[in-house]
C-alpha cells in the first residue's frame, strides 16, 4: 500500500513538472508523499526534508553540468531518507527503485509525447540565432535537418553547435544528454528549434 502511494505521488511531480498542469500535479505529489510519510514506521518532518532535498538535487542535475555529482547525491539523501524511515533496508529498497522507475518512465513517455519542463521552454529561445544575432525563419532552420555538427556547449537540453557552413546555432538535444565537442546530426525542426541527436 505504502509502495503505491509512493509510486503515485512520484507520478503526479513528473507530471505536474512536465505539464500545464503543474499546480495540480505538484500538490497532487506532495500531498501523496506526505501521506506516505505519515504511514510509513518512522515517518517525520525530518526524513521529509531529507528526502525533498535529494529531490530537488537530482532535479538541479538537470540543469547544472556537475557531471552526475548532485544526481548521485541527491539519490543518496533521498534513498537514505526511505530506507530510515521505513525501518527495513529492503523496503526502503523497493520503495526507491520503485520510485525511480515510475519517475524516469513516466518521464520518458511525456518527452515522446512532445512535453518538456516548462523551465527548459523559458530557457531555450524561441528562434534559433546564427552568430551574428539574426533570426532565423523556419524555412531557413529546415536547411539544417540531416546536416552534422559539433557541440561547443554540453546539451541539457539546450545548448549550442557548429555546422559546417561555420554557422553557431542554438540546439536542443531529441532526449538524451549530450556533452561538449561530440559529433551531432539534426533530426527536425519544431517550434523554431533545431533539434538534434548523437551521431552514431
Amino acid at each position: 500500500m505504502e509502495t503505491f502511494i509512493f509510486a503515485l505521488g512520484i507520478l503526479a511531480l513528473v507530471a505536474g513538472l512536465m505539464t500545464k498542469r503543474y499546480l495540480i500535479g505538484g500538490l497532487s505529489g506532495i500531498v501523496l508523499l506526505l501521506y506516505y510519510f505519515s504511514l510509513i514506521e518512522n515517518g517525520n518532518w525530518l526524513l521529509m526534508l531529507l528526502f525533498a532535498t535529494g529531490v530537488l538535487l537530482i532535479l538541479a542535475e538537470i540543469f547544472l553540468p556537475t557531471f552526475g555529482l548532485l544526481g548521485i547525491v541527491g539519490l543518496a539523501l533521498a534513498g537514505g531518507g526511505l530506507m530510515y524511515g521505513t525501518g527495513d533496508l529492503l523496503t526502503g529498497l523497493i520503495d526507491l527503485s520503485v520510485g525511480v522507475i515510475i519517475g524516469l518512465t513516466s518521464f520518458y513517455i511525456l518527452l515522446k509525447l512532445g512535453y518538456r519542463l516548462p523551465i527548459v521552454e523559458k530557457m531555450v529561445l524561441n528562434d534559433a540565432i546564427n552568430v551574428s544575432g539574426n533570426a532565423l525563419q523556419k524555412a531557413d532552420l529546415e536547411q539544417y535537418i540531416g546536416q552534422e555538427g559539433q557541440t561547443m556547449t554540453p546539451l541539457r537540453p539546450t545548448g549550442k553547435a557548429i555546422f559546417a557552413d561555420n554557422q553557431v546555432m542554438e540546439i536542443v538535444s531529441d532526449y538524451e544528454i549530450i556533452n561538449a565537442d561530440e559529433r551531432i546530426v539534426v533530426t527536425a525542426v519544431k517550434n523554431n528549434q533545431i533539434l538534434v541527436r548523437r551521431k552514431q
